[in-house]
C-alpha cells in the first residue's frame, strides 16, 4: 500500500522521541526511521504497541482505521480531516459528551489514553470527536485491573479539564474527578486572579 519512497510529504518534524509525521494521500504515516539511533530503537517498540492498540480499537468511530506498519518503524493510520482541538477557539456544544463517550468506549476495549491534551484529540468536518496517538497508551491485562482501573479515572479527570477549558457544562463524576484531583487548575485561577488585582508588570 505504502512504501518507503512515498513518504515525500512531511507534515511535522519529530521532536524529542516523537515520530516524524507525513501525509501520503489519504493516510498518515508515524516514521521513526530518520530520527536519532535511541529514537529509532524506542520507536520500533512504540509502533510495536500503538498497533496493537489500535487493533483492540478498531471499528469503534472516533478512532482512525489502523493499516499496519512499514518496515518496523512506521505506523500507516487513515488521515482524519479536522483540526485538533487545540486550535480551536470554539467547539460544537455537545464535543465533549461524544469525546466521553469515546473514552469510556475506549476504556470498555481494555484501553486508558494516559494522555488526553488538545494536541491528540481531533473534530473533524462533521463535529464529531477523534483521538490520535495512543504511542504511551496502557492496555490492560489480568494483573493490571488496580492500574487500568485508576488510569481510566486520570482519563476522565483529563476530559473534565478540557471542559473546563472550554467552559461546558461538567458530569457529576466529572465534578468529584475535579474537586479530588484539580488543585492544579484551582491553583492556576487564583494565580489569574492574583495576576489581574496586581496589575500588568512594569
Amino acid at each position: 500500500m505504502v512504501t518507503r519512497e512515498d513518504l515525500r510529504n512531511l507534515l511535522r518534524k519529530g521532536r524529542g522521541l516523537k515520530a516524524d509525521i507525513y501525509l501520503v494521500g489519504s493516510l498518515v504515516v508515524k516514521d521513526y526511521r530518520n530520527r536519532s539511533f535511541i529514537t529509532r530503537q524506542l520507536g520500533r517498540l512504540l509502533v510495536s504497541r500503538e498497533e496493537k492498540v489500535y487493533r483492540r480499537l478498531s471499528s469503534l468511530r472516533g478512532i482512525a482505521k489502523c493499516y499496519g506498519r512499514l518496515n518496523g518503524y512506521a505506523l500507516i493510520l487513515e488521515r482524519i480531516e479536522g483540526k485538533r482541538i487545540s486550535e480551536c477557539d470554539s467547539l460544537p456544544p455537545n464535543f465533549f459528551a461524544k469525546l466521553r463517550k469515546l473514552v469510556d468506549s475506549v476504556h470498555s476495549r481494555g484501553v486508558a489514553s494516559r494522555d488526553l491534551s488538545p494536541s491528540n484529540i481531533i473534530v473533524d468536518l462533521s463535529g464529531e470527536p477523534y483521538l490520535i496517538d495512543f504511542a504511551v497508551a496502557f492496555i490492560a491485562g489480568p494483573l493490571t485491573k488496580p492500574i487500568f482501573s485508576l488510569l481510566k479515572k486520570l482519563d476522565i479527570y483529563g476530559v473534565a479539564r478540557l471542559k473546563e477549558r472550554w467552559d461546558q457544562n461538567l458530569e457529576e463524576d466529572e465534578r468529584r474527578m475535579l474537586a479530588f484531583l484539580g488543585w492544579e487548575v484551582r491553583a492556576r485561577r487564583w494565580l489569574k486572579k492574583l495576576r489581574q488585582l496586581c496589575g500588568p508588570r512594569r
